[in-house]
């Protein structure tokens, strides 16, 4: 449009670029402040009343006098705006998507920008939740995760926006800053890069179905079973089977009783494939873990995912132990003997079970009992 020269006046010029803002935004009021006198004799020129100072316009009161919409004359001479409130929706869709799933994961991901610098953010946002609606589930490839979602092998390779994503909504939290992070973070819901490469220490397993395995607890020897090994055997046993939190211990064990025992070691926190193979022994499943804030938390989720039964973890153990460290991180509670994480808090030391494990060597086979 043509805008008259009254309107055009230079002196006007500092208005019209303040208007944007408020148009932008969708307001219909506003204040100028801090005018120069050339354009507050300007401005009270086209109210009709005298300007001295600060001054409040009305969108809807200005347009009358002016004899145009407001928005025309600010397109005019100033240029195009920009849709904020378009702009905002786009920006909040793909967090829409996620905060239907999870609303931290929403928001831990808002506050990355991740998605802001995506190109087609709604779409990646549909194909993350589509990923971990099938998490955590049986073990698999991420390659063959990434094709039967997203149509692209490689969508969940390191760097990738997708595989940051997902990784935010597995961990509940920032992206892992390492690559042995994210690898844990991906084996934690049974995705691993390969079949191969990551493992569970083992003791003693004697597959009622028979196999290699038996022959290795003969002779006493750990094993290291990978998730292609979980597939190709039959692992049933018969039971009871000890799960420990150390590696230490289980070597412990075949020194002094070889094979005897079946064992089964999570070296910390419970990868996918040591739960999966958990969970195809169809054994009773004894567990002794450190007397820590992050040893009970551990053998909590144990219980609750695996049906464990702890085995020398109670308030006595505890007390008859000698004392390790200071219990350092976030207390928690200990469902199966609630007096144990009160004598915990009292103590205040960790009892690793490196420090114990000559009793629990004492203690085998007598008191390993389940159910």
């Amino acid at each position: 449009m043509t805008v008259p020269d009254w309107l055009a006046d230079p002196a006007l010029v500092p208005v019209w670029q303040h208007l944007r803002g408020p148009l932008e935004r969708g307001a219909r009021t506003t204040r100028l402040t801090g005018l120069a006198r050339p354009t507050r004799h300007a401005l009270g020129r086209l109210l009709r009343r005298p300007v001295t100072g600060d001054v409040r316009l009305v969108l809807a009161e200005l347009e009358p006098l002016i004899g145009r919409p407001v928005l025309e004359v600010v397109v005019a001479l100033t240029g195009p705006l920009r849709d904020r409130p378009a702009e905002l929706a786009a920006r909040s869709a793909p967090l829409e998507v996620l905060a239907a799933v999870d609303p931290v994961w929403a928001r831990a991901v808002r506050a990355s920008g991740l998605l802001s610098r995506a190109p087609d953010a709604v779409q990646l946002a549909t194909t993350a939740v589509a990923v971990l609606a099938l998490l955590p589930g049986v073990t698999r490839l991420r390659t063959e995760l990434a094709a039967a979602v997203a149509g692209d092998a490689h969508a969940l390779d390191d760097g990738r926006p997708l595989a940051a994503l997902v990784l935010r909504g597995l961990t509940g939290g920032p992206l892992p800053a390492t690559a042995t992070e994210r690898r844990v973070g991906w084996e934690a819901a049974g995705v691993h890069a390969d079949r191969v490469s990551t493992t569970v220490l083992t003791l003693g397993l004697r597959p009622i179905a028979g196999g290699p395995l038996v022959g290795a607890a003969d002779r006493g020897d750990p094993v290291h079973l990978t998730p292609w090994d979980l597939r190709r055997y039959d692992l049933r046993v018969v039971g009871p089977v000890l799960v420990v939190e150390n590696p230490s211990v289980l070597e412990a064990f075949a020194v002094q009783y070889g094979g005897a025992q079946a064992v089964v070691c999570t070296a910390g926190w419970p990868a996918h494939v040591a739960v999966e193979l958990l969970d195809r022994l169809a054994a009773p499943l004894a567990y002794h873990g450190d007397l820590d804030w992050r040893g009970v938390e551990i053998c909590s989720w144990l219980i609750a995912r695996c049906g464990v039964r702890p085995w020398r973890m109670t308030t006595a153990d505890y007390l008859a132990a000698p004392g390790g460290g200071p219990l350092s991180g976030r207390d928690v509670d200990t469902a199966w003997e609630p007096a144990l994480a009160e004598a915990m808090r009292a103590r205040g030391v960790a009892v690793h079970e490196e420090q114990v494990v000559a009793q629990l060597l004492d203690n085998w086979p007598a008191s390993l009992r389940i159910g």
